[in-house]
């Protein structure tokens, strides 16, 4: 707020102050005016507010409405605010959420006399899905007060910016998942892992849960009760930065794959493989020893997923299965990724990973809730392709009976909820 509201008030308050302790009716009078003309001015503001908020007009046009990942848009918006000639307004551009700036200005100059111009900027998108603009911000003063106040996008569907992963698919006859998608019923079971106990001096402070010890006033330390499997090779799929709760789900992760090792012989090697959506992070070996896989597990965070794969299936045509309203959108408007006829190149790399790493004829997937579970199909049919017992273990929470729903069908021999 301007300073001579906040000098205003200040001597509002001398004046009564003074006015009480001298006994002097005239003082408080006057401090009492000036008070009602402050109230004054902030409820014409107000109105002022209402008025332009009611007739603000604004034309919004991003130079492309579909774009791959890593690619930047251009827009630009033109507006016009209607307040009275001598209350000045500033227009703040919302950008979509996890956008960045990498060009130009969204904010315009405080503006005075003419209350219409424009603004152009490039944005980079990095979330995949709809990127939506929220609205604006109108920043408007007047007198001795000034006010911000939110005007939400009137027309997001022809402004939303649908944003793909690079495409990144393979040449040559080697397709060893082609017509392998299994469609067999899982058996669904459930776990509880009790996760947290009191510190002992013979601990590792890096178990320490210092959340869970800040809100009982004392250390405590993750603690499993060891899941009964017989696995050595386990598949995390990792979250992913831009989902909601990332860092529970990655909790999650990590104490349900903690309290699976401890539950294996010391001498066992433990075979870990990372994947986030289709995408292979990483394969890492280790022997069942505390403190490597402590470390390990300590280790693994979200991450940016690069590719998404959208509805596809390991058939022995290139099949998209469209279901949702995003889905729906892109199979208007994206003919180049429909047309795609090659296997993704993460069927390669998650047959050949679990070929050369897995120990046993049994092993544990560990997922949480995702919009798109297509990975999930692939990683199944590579399951079927190599004869391997398939277990996923996914989370209790308010959004699992969806997930539920959604992995039930995809091909995993038992499902249980921990």
């Amino acid at each position: 707020m301007p300073d001579k509201k906040d000098f205003f008030a200040l001597v509002i308050v001398f004046l009564i102050f003074c006015g009480i302790f001298f006994r002097d009716k005239k003082i408080i009078f006057a401090g009492f005016s000036l008070l009602f003309i402050l109230l004054f001015d902030y409820h014409e503001l107000n109105k002022k507010i209402d008025f332009a908020v009611l007739k603000f007009w604004y034309l919004r046009k991003p130079k492309k409405t579909i774009i791959s990942r890593g690619s930047t848009v251009s827009v630009e918006l033109e507006y016009e605010a209607f307040v009275p000639e001598k209350t000045s307004v500033q227009v703040i551009d919302i950008n979509p959420k996890g956008s960045v700036l990498t060009q130009g200005n969204y904010k315009s100059p405080v503006l005075i006399k003419s209350k219409k111009g424009n603004l152009r900027y490039e944005i980079l998108c990095r979330s995949h899905g709809k990127n939506i603009f929220p609205g604006f911000i109108l920043k408007i003063k007047d007198g001795f007060f000034e006010r911000e106040i939110k005007v939400s996008e009137s027309d997001k569907k022809n402004t939303e910016i649908s944003v793909f992963p690079k495409p990144s698919f393979i040449e040559g006859t080697f397709y060893p998942l082609s017509g392998k998608l299994t469609d067999k019923p899982a058996i669904f079971k459930s776990y509880f892992v009790k996760w947290i106990r009191e510190y002992t001096q013979s601990d590792d402070l890096r178990r320490v849960d210092w959340k869970a010890s800040a809100k009982f006033n004392k250390l405590f330390v993750r603690e499993y009760t060891g899941i009964e499997k017989n696995i050595q090779t386990i598949i995390i799929d990792v979250p992913e930065t831009e989902d909601f709760g990332a860092e529970e789900k990655l909790r999650f992760i990590k104490d349900t794959a903690g309290s699976v090792i401890k539950n294996q012989k010391k001498e066992k090697i433990i075979s870990f493989i990372l994947i986030a959506g289709p995408n292979l992070i990483s394969v890492v070996r280790c022997k069942n020893n505390p403190e490597e896989i402590l470390s390990l597990i300590n280790s693994i965070k979200t991450v940016f997923s690069d590719k998404h794969l959208y509805g596809y299936s390991p058939k022995n045509e290139f099949d998209f299965a469209f279901k949702s309203d995003y889905s729906n959108s892109v199979r208007e408007k994206s003919l180049f990724f429909l047309k795609m006829k090659k296997p993704h190149i993460f069927e390669r790399q998650i047959f050949n990973a679990l070929k050369d790493n897995v120990y046993g004829k049994e092993i544990l997937l560990i997922s949480v809730p995702k919009n798109d579970l297509s990975h999930l199909r692939i990683v199944c049919s590579a399951f079927d392709a190599l004869n391997l017992k398939s277990y996923c273990f996914i989370p209790k929470g308010e959004d699992s009976g969806q997930f539920f729903r959604k992995i039930a069908g995809i091909g995993f021999d038992e499902v249980t909820f921990v």
